[in-house]
């Protein structure tokens, strides 16, 4: 198997064993599987995550000032994944998958709307 498909995969295959594949012409797949790779369950620190959205939040008002709008885009980004890694620091249930997996599957689907809400000024 590609040396780069074990990191890749390492975090989408925990928990999986020769019985969750579906075609494995060569048995590589099951070879992978036996090694037993796991991935760190990695809970994003609340604090970390809000002193981040804060940071950025004051950088965005400073690009915003300059009209750099590729370091907006950026700063926007950060803020989402800020959001997200709030959200998952307190609800976070799966030993697998990459941040989209643990919004889908973890987070309450009325928390997953404010990441899509837009904003409202009065």
């Amino acid at each position: 198997m590609h040396k780069d498909l074990d990191l890749m995969c390492r975090q989408h295959c925990k928990g999986c064993t020769r019985d969750d594949i579906i075609f494995d012409r060569t048995g590589e797949i099951a070879e992978f599987l036996d090694r037993g790779y796991r991935t760190d369950n990695y809970i994003p620190d609340p604090v970390r995550a809000i002193d981040t959205y804060w940071l950025h939040t004051e950088m965005l008002i400073k690009y915003f000032k300059r009209k750099d709008l590729f370091k907006l885009i950026k700063n926007i980004d950060v803020l989402f994944h800020a959001h997200v890694d709030l959200l998952l620091s307190h609800y976070d249930t799966l030993d697998w998958g990459s941040w989209e997996s643990k919004v889908k599957h973890c987070v309450p689907e009325e928390k997953q709307q404010h990441l899509f809400r837009q904003a409202t000024y009065s």
